[in-house]
């Protein structure tokens, strides 16, 4: 046994803080007294997976709208726009205003009321969460609902345009939160003694479930937002 030990190599990273061993965990940095989870990688496989598989239909897309001699049996995404505006024939059925089969009426009924439904979704992501970022889901929703249907009747550029933009907020939202975990995680018991309102204003909090607070003994009461 004295043998093997002698084989065996510390790694350059030895954390003693507390500080330190949640950046350990966070990294997913091995350990000989506290190894990570394993499990987590097939989740992080199958996400690896499913963006190289993505990846290849972009580029076989990319391919096909590049050289209009080869298709594929998934048909063209290209855009339409022109022709829509330019008011030219579209080779697709409209189930809209004829309605010739129930499927129809339930295509319908589904793309005239998902617009609302969608709007409804955004304001709960606004208001289930108190923080600066959902200030702007908020904002953005009473400003579509403001519209109400006659959004749709606007420009389609306009349309697009307006969607994109908070689309490219949404993802915004999301990179910066993903960026955050690291002060979720690592130093949310360093915020939460000194900087309680930076945790409040942008809704601070670890998303793994093995992650427990710790916090020192502080006068008054700082509330750590739960994750759902």
């Amino acid at each position: 046994m004295a043998e093997n030990l002698l084989f065996v190599a510390e790694y350059p990273w030895k954390f003693t803080t507390e500080t330190g061993k949640n950046l350990e965990t966070w990294l997913y940095l091995p350990s000989y007294f506290d190894p990570p989870d394993v499990n987590k990688l097939i989740g992080d496989f199958f996400l690896l997976l499913f963006v190289c598989l993505q990846w290849q239909v972009f580029r076989t897309e990319a391919h096909v709208h590049s050289d209009t001699s080869h298709s594929y049996g998934g048909g063209s995404n290209g855009d339409i726009l022109e022709e829509v505006e330019a008011n030219m024939p579209i080779p697709v059925e409209d189930f809209t205003t004829i309605h010739e089969s129930y499927l129809d009426v339930v295509k319908s009924g589904f793309f005239s009321y998902m617009y609302w439904v969608t709007l409804y979704i955004i304001f709960l992501a606004g208001t289930t969460r108190i923080n600066l970022f959902s200030m702007g889901y908020i904002i953005g929703a009473l400003c579509f609902m403001w519209y109400g249907q006659e959004f749709i009747l606007k420009p389609l550029r306009k349309i697009r345009r307006s969607w994109n933009t908070f689309l490219c907020y949404t993802f915004f939202v999301i990179f910066l939160k993903a960026s955050l975990q690291l002060l979720g995680c690592v130093y949310i018991d360093y915020l939460y003694d000194n900087q309680c309102w930076l945790i409040q204003l942008l809704g601070l909090t670890c998303l793994s479930p093995s992650k427990t607070y710790s916090p020192g003994v502080i006068e008054g009461w700082c509330f750590i937002p739960a994750c759902f």
